[in-house]
């Protein structure tokens, strides 16, 4: 099944949401570094904004008016 680029974008922000609570848990508590967690997140936020870019220049195309 494919899914849209807003649906993908939805998705990865969401996980970016998550990423941000749960990963701010684990530094504190130790399970995690801090330098890995801000990689994991930028990497998630970049894939976010990417598919959020693709969805809304669809959103533009789709509109003639």
């Amino acid at each position: 099944m494919a899914y849209t680029n807003k649906e993908k974008a939805a998705c990865a922000e969401r996980e970016v949401t998550q990423r941000k609570r749960v990963y701010g848990r684990w530094v504190e508590t130790g399970k995690m570094k801090q330098e890995f967690a801000d990689y994991q997140i930028a990497v998630m936020s970049e894939i976010a904004a990417e598919y959020r870019a693709k969805a809304d220049e669809e959103d533009r195309a789709g509109r003639l008016f």
